[in-house]
């Protein structure tokens, strides 16, 4: 199940990174360390004990959303230049839809 932070549907996509982390996710420390953090989800624990693998969901400054005239210049709809590591919120949202500021 995603945890949205922020409404994922505001971006024409989204990218996506694997994190491996001790026990909880560390929303404080990520808040800080990407540009716009969006949401994240467990996908898995880890062969270690006590290891955990997370997908996270976040923007850049250059992305589309904060830069229309930037590197990923485009349609504001999802296609177009964009990362490798994009994701289409549309289809997340299919899987777990943002409930606003109640996740």
């Amino acid at each position: 199940m995603i945890i949205w932070l922020d409404d994922p549907l505001k971006y024409p996509y989204l990218r996506r990174a694997k994190y491996m982390f001790v026990s909880h996710f560390p929303v404080k420390r990520m808040t800080k360390r990407l540009s716009h953090f969006v949401g994240y989800e467990r996908i898995c624990k880890a062969t270690l004990s006590w290891h955990f693998m997370y997908n996270v969901y976040y923007t850049r400054k250059g992305d589309r959303d904060n830069d229309p005239s930037g590197v990923y210049a485009g349609p504001p709809e999802y296609g177009g230049k964009m990362p490798t590591e994009a994701v289409n919120p549309l289809e997340l949202v299919k899987i777990t839809p943002y409930q606003g500021d109640n996740p």
